[in-house]
C-alpha cells in the first residue's frame, strides 16, 4: 500500500481509545466533549461528527410550515454550521454560517436584536439576524431557530421561534 493512501496511523490503547489528530478535529469542527458517530462496515469503520438536526430535515420543514401559518417572518433552522431548512427565503445549505454566528450558536446562547445588528446569517449584511433560539440537548447546542430581520418582527414571532427551538430540543431528547 502506498503511503499517500494510508492517511494518519494511530494505535488503539488498552481501553480501545484512539486519539484523533488535532488538525482533523479542527477541520471537522470537533471539540472536546463533542459526540461522534461510529459505524462499522465489512471493510472498516466510519467515524464522523454527530449532527442530528440534518437527519431531521423533513421534520424541520414541517415545523417551519406550521410556523409560517399566519406569520410573515423569515425563519431558518440551522445546525451549528449550515442552514437545514428555511421559510420565506431560499438559502444554500452548503454555504457556511458566519463564524461569529456559528460560535454563538455552539455556545447555546439566545439573542434578540434590539437595534445592535450583531449578526448576519452568512456575514456581510444581506441576511440580518433578528433573533436566535438555540436547540439544546443535554446542555449542548446542536443548532438554532433564527428569525431574519427583513421587516418588523412581532413579539409573538419571537415566542413562536423559541417554541419551535424548544420543540426541536424535545424531539432530539426523545430520539435517544
Amino acid at each position: 500500500m502506498r503511503e499517500d493512501n494510508v492517511g494518519i496511523i494511530r494505535h488503539i490503547d488498552d481501553l480501545g481509545r484512539i486519539v484523533i489528530p488535532k488538525d482533523i478535529r479542527r477541520m471537522l469542527h470537533i471539540n472536546v466533549g463533542d459526540p461522534v458517530e461510529i459505524s462499522a462496515g465489512r471493510d472498516g469503520m466510519l467515524m464522523k461528527r454527530y449532527r442530528p438536526l440534518p437527519d431531521l430535515k423533513s421534520v424541520c420543514n414541517m415545523l417551519l410550515t406550521a410556523f409560517g401559518r399566519g406569520c410573515s417572518s423569515v425563519c431558518v433552522i440551522t445546525d451549528t454550521e449550515h442552514v437545514i431548512a428555511s421559510k420565506g427565503i431560499t438559502v444554500s445549505s452548503e454555504r457556511p454560517l458566519a463564524p461569529a454566528l456559528a460560535e454563538y450558536i455552539r455556545a447555546g446562547k439566545s439573542y434578540i436584536n434590539r437595534g445592535d445588528n450583531a449578526f448576519d446569517l452568512f456575514g456581510g449584511s444581506s441576511f440580518p439576524v433578528a433573533s436566535i433560539s438555540s436547540v439544546i440537548k443535554d446542555g449542548r447546542s446542536y443548532g438554532a431557530v433564527i428569525l431574519l430581520q427583513y421587516n418588523e418582527v412581532a413579539d409573538w414571532a419571537y415566542d413562536r421561534s423559541k417554541m419551535l427551538a424548544d420543540t426541536l430540543s424535545q424531539i432530539l431528547q426523545d430520539g435517544e
